[in-house]
């Protein structure tokens, strides 16, 4: 009845489990099983697992099957395998999160016009939990905005500012943090605000994010900034954006130097009240 695989072990204890591989298919099939860590994926962050060659460096480093690890279960039918998880005594405290994996030994050809060969993968996620100094922490790494003001501010479109930023869990817990960007003024005032969706992150991993504005008023000198929060902790990093209306400042800098040049060449043309008069 489990979808995940939930504990809380201390250094050096041993969790005995089992794991039941379940083929809802019409014929057999052959799986390979094995552990591999967690990692966050997309501007969503979306929970994904490494292929079973790449390098464990997590929780899946800990986890024990016996010497077979390839199975065949019959159609309808299911299997109990049992494995455990052996936490080090040097083991940092926090959360480890990986899964415990099926792969389908049998590739599968796509259907249609494009010819793709396909592997099968399915599991159960390992949270693990190692006590000690637990410290929640999130950061805001970096933060960059980019502005593009409206031709006509108010009469061809209000500009645009799109800001993309990338948040952190620098902690050894798993973070649900939320989140606010905000658009200000040069006095500080709030041009806009837009509440940002931050999804769960695991220990050591970022997530990598763009939010646009509707808006960027022609105030010259305006500051995009994001407030992450969650719980105890928060992180704020901001960045300036620039929003000159350039075509309007383009019709006043001529509409000014064709004054000047008018005003020099009258200057020039008109007679010198102090000159003597020329005689007859």
């Amino acid at each position: 009845a489990r979808s995940t695989f939930t504990a809380t072990l201390a250094p050096g204890t041993v969790l005995r489990d089992t794991v039941r591989i379940v083929n809802t298919g019409n014929r057999s099939v052959v799986v390979d099983l094995y552990a591999a860590d967690a990692y966050l994926v997309g501007e969503r962050g979306a929970f994904a697992i490494r292929n079973r060659n790449e390098r464990k460096t997590g929780v899946s480093r800990w986890v024990r099957f016996g010497a077979k690890t390839r199975f065949r279960v019959n159609a309808r039918k299911a299997i109990e395998v049992p494995f455990e998880i052996r936490v080090p005594k040097n083991a940092q405290p926090g959360d480890h999160v990986g899964a415990v994996m099926t792969a389908g030994v049998r590739t599968e050809r796509t259907r249609g016009s494009v010819n793709i060969k396909v592997r099968r993968r399915i599991g159960a996620r390992i949270y693990l939990r190692v006590p000690g100094k637990l410290t929640p922490q999130v950061a805001v790494s970096s933060l960059a905005a980019e502005g593009k003001p409206a031709l006509f501010p108010y009469i061809k479109g209000k500009g645009k500012t799109t800001v993309s930023y990338e948040i952190t869990n620098t902690g050894n817990v798993i973070m649900e943090p939320t989140a606010e960007l905000q658009l200000r003024g040069p006095f500080g005032n709030v041009v806009d605000t837009i509440p940002v969706d931050v999804p769960e992150l695991l220990p050591g991993t970022s997530v990598v994010q763009t939010t646009s504005f509707d808006t960027l008023p022609p105030y010259g000198l305006l500051e995009a900034q994001l407030v992450v929060k969650s719980d105890d902790v928060a992180d704020a990093r901001s960045a300036q954006v620039w929003s000159v209306p350039w075509a309007p400042a383009l019709v006043l800098l001529v509409a000014g130097l064709v004054w000047w040049t008018r005003r020099r060449l009258r200057r020039r043309g008109a007679p010198d009240a102090d000159a003597e008069p020329m005689p007859a």
